[in-house]
Formats: structure tokens, C-alpha cells, sequence
């Protein structure tokens, strides 16, 4: 496997480790954070992806500068995410804050009065330098005033970059094979001044702050088990009827920001009424079943890390679908459960009645080619819950016979 300059599975793990919890976008303390780390994700994606394309040495001024400006959204990026999520920045002091370009102010032989030479006996961190160096390589290369308390600069001094060092030959003659840099003038000195530095010094900076992001993504990690270590002492309250007990896992989803769009449906099939005694001995039978899914749901739900996944069984309890179907049977059910629902997603009355319209259609078809065999539905009369609920028994019904070898199928066509 190729190795590349930058490792991208460190973002990559970062992201997945934010995913796995609705908490970052949703527990009060920490959703005011989300649209700054999702910038910062996708940012150190992009970023991470063109350093890893262009992380040659540079043969022009355009490339250079290129490099220089995704790896400042790097670097800015994770210091300001460290500044978000409230971690302390290793690198705001201390020595490993001066490893990479404490050794410039002595290499390039500054002459005494200069603000670099001065330099030497109270170096600025890497991340100072790397800010005024990139001030004056292509942010503000036309007035760099803002650094004098990082004792680069000297009070009232303005510096003036007329072009960066980016090219072996040039280089050469200068410094090193290696180098690149920028050209500096001065209102308090009459010499030009040229800043240089390896730029393998440069990349192994960038990395170091890239580096960081693993800090973060132990932040998160360790948010979601401080949620998780309070949420595991609520408990589900078995003691109760089946329906009051999947009103007491969907409050617990409720508290654990998760969703619970099939506890309602669930709660909808139990609690809805039918208008037709002929469906009662069908119904009961697929009410049962679910009823006897309700107790693995709760062990899911007692167990945070869960790792039956029993919450998805309970969502396949609440859409069996036989294996042998007549030919549009999965797209009538998909209209079906769509379309017949009061909270459609449409706000148009005109699309919402024709949506609606269509799923009862759909549902008269279900009817007449497949259900009729388990369940009477009239699509005239009934309310949307009843018509939902019917198909719902139909479909489980026909799954059950068909697995006790039974096959009923019809091929007719809508």
C-alpha cells in the first residue's frame, strides 16, 4: 500500500467516531458545537486529499503557495477545533512548542539589530512563526505589521515579501537543495532578508498538527461513554401493559436523542381500534407476535452496547414481507406506508391529497390481490391506522405459511 504524506484514516476514524452518537448534534451542551466540527471534518478531507496529491517539493511559486494555503486550513482547523470542544493545545507553550523552526534564527546568520537575530535568545512558537511566515508568503505580503509581540518584529516595523523561495535552483544558491522561504524588506533595515527553511521541516510541522486530531477523536469517544455510563441507569418499567411499556422505551429514546418513529408504530398497532369483528382472530394473531418482541426490545434497550442488535429485529417485526409476492406487491406497500400517514412530508394539499388518494388505491390493489385471503379492508371506511395494521397482518400471515411450506401467490397485474 502506497504510503502517503498525510494519513487519512486519522480524519476518517474522527468522523465515524462522531457518527456513532446523536449527542454532538443534539444533548444541549454539545449541539452548539456541531456545525464547526462538521466544517472542520469536511475541510481535513479535502485538505488532507490535495497535501497527499501535492506534497513534492515545490518547483514554482504557484505550487508552493498552494501547499501553504491548504496546510494553514489544517493547522487553523484543528486549533480551532481543540478550541470548541474545550481540550487543551499541547503546542501553546512548553518545548515541544519551539521543535520545528527554533534553529532558523541561527542557521541564516542574522545580522545583530535585526528582530530575528534578537530571536535567537526567546524563539517564538512554531505555530507564531508559521503564522508570520505565512503572512508574509501570500496573506499580507504587502504590509506585515501584526507581529511584534512575537518578537519577529520590532514595534512600528512593516515588513514586505516580493516573492517566496520555491524552486531547487534558486534554493541551492541560497541555503539547501531542499529549502524553501521568502524574501523579506524591511522599513528598519536597508538589506533584503530571506527566511528559509527545509520543507520536509515544514511537512513534518503540518503533520504534527494534523497528529492532533486523535486527541480529538478521544474526546469524543469519551463523550459518548459519559452519556452512555447515565443513560444505562434508566431502565425500561416491565411491569406495566404491553403498550405502556413501549410507551416507556420510546421515552427513554427520547432522552437518548434517538429515534422512535417504529415504538410509535408499534404503540399504532397495538392501541387501533377495528371496525370489523371478521379481523379481530387475524389481528390478535400478529399483535401477539409482536408482543412477544417487545421483551428482547427491552433487553436492548437495558443494554447500551447492545450487540444483538435486537432494536432492528423489532423494526422487522413491524414490516414482515413474505418472500413469494405477486408482481407489484413491494411497490403498493411501499405507497402504502408512505402515503398513508398524517404527517406526510408534503405541505402542497394539492400533491398530499393525491399521494393520498394514491396509497388508498394501492391499498384496495393489496387488498384484492393478496390480503383478501387473511383480512377484509375497505379502503371507504376505514381510518388510515386500520388499513396499515390490516396489510401489516396480511403480510406476516402469508410470511408465517409460507415458512411452514404453504405458498399462496397470485400474478395477475395492476
Amino acid at each position: 500500500m502506497e504510503n502517503k504524506y498525510l494519513d487519512e484514516n486519522i480524519i476518517r476514524k474522527f468522523r465515524e467516531e462522531i457518527n456513532n452518537s446523536p449527542i454532538f448534534y443534539s444533548a444541549p451542551e454539545l449541539k452548539g458545537k456541531w456545525n464547526l466540527i462538521c466544517v472542520v471534518m469536511d475541510r481535513l478531507d479535502s485538505c488532507v486529499k490535495h497535501l497527499n496529491t501535492f506534497s513534492e517539493y515545490p518547483q514554482s511559486e504557484e505550487v508552493f503557495i498552494n501547499f501553504l494555503t491548504f496546510a494553514c486550513m489544517i493547522k487553523d482547523a484543528v486549533a480551532k477545533l481543540f478550541s470548541v470542544i474545550g481540550i487543551d493545545y499541547p503546542y501553546s507553550k512548553g518545548a515541544d512548542s519551539r521543535k520545528f523552526f527554533e534553529h532558523i534564527y541561527e542557521k541564516n546568520n542574522y545580522p545583530e539589530g535585526n528582530s530575528f537575530y534578537e530571536a535567537r535568545l526567546n524563539p517564538p512558537t512554531d505555530d507564531k512563526f508559521f503564522e508570520y511566515f505565512r503572512a508574509l508568503a501570500f496573506a499580507h505580503p504587502y504590509a506585515t505589521d501584526r507581529h511584534a509581540k512575537s518578537g519577529l518584529m520590532q514595534e512600528g516595523e512593516i515588513q514586505y515579501a516580493p516573492w517566496v523561495i520555491a524552486n531547487r535552483d534558486i534554493a541551492r544558491l541560497r541555503r539547501g537543495k531542499d529549502d524553501v522561504g521568502v524574501c523579506v524588506y524591511s522599513n528598519r533595515f536597508e538589506a533584503s532578508l530571506h527566511i528559509t527553511f527545509s520543507f520536509s521541516l515544514l511537512k513534518e510541522y503540518i503533520k504534527s498538527r494534523y497528529e492532533l486530531v486523535n486527541i480529538a477523536t478521544m474526546w469524543v469517544q469519551d463523550q459518548i461513554q459519559k452519556y452512555k455510563n447515565i443513560w444505562s441507569c434508566r431502565k425500561v418499567n416491565r411491569s406495566q401493559q404491553p403498550i405502556d411499556i413501549l410507551k416507556d422505551v420510546k421515552q427513554i429514546l427520547i432522552e437518548r436523542y434517538s429515534n422512535y418513529y417504529e415504538i410509535d408504530q408499534a404503540i399504532e398497532y397495538l392501541s387501533c381500534k377495528l371496525t370489523n369483528s371478521n379481523n379481530e382472530v387475524p389481528v390478535k394473531k400478529y399483535r401477539d407476535y409482536l408482543v412477544t418482541r417487545i421483551e428482547n426490545l427491552c433487553n436492548s434497550i437495558d443494554d447500551i452496547d447492545d450487540k444483538d442488535n435486537e432494536y432492528s429485529k423489532f423494526h422487522e417485526a413491524l414490516s414482515c414481507t413474505p418472500r413469494y409476492k405477486y408482481k407489484q406487491c413491494d411497490y403498493h406497500l411501499s405507497k402504502i406506508f408512505c402515503y398513508l400517514t398524517e404527517e406526510e412530508s408534503t405541505t402542497d394539499l394539492i400533491i398530499k391529497e393525491s399521494n393520498l388518494h394514491f396509497g388508498l388505491k394501492c391499498a384496495e390493489w393489496f387488498s384484492q390481490e393478496f390480503a383478501k385471503k387473511y383480512v377484509k379492508i375497505d379502503v371507504d371506511t376505514m381510518g388510515l391506522s386500520e388499513i396499515k395494521l390490516l396489510v401489516q397482518t396480511a403480510c406476516y400471515l402469508e410470511k408465517c405459511n409460507q415458512e411452514n411450506g404453504v405458498v399462496y401467490l397470485t400474478c395477475r397485474d395492476n
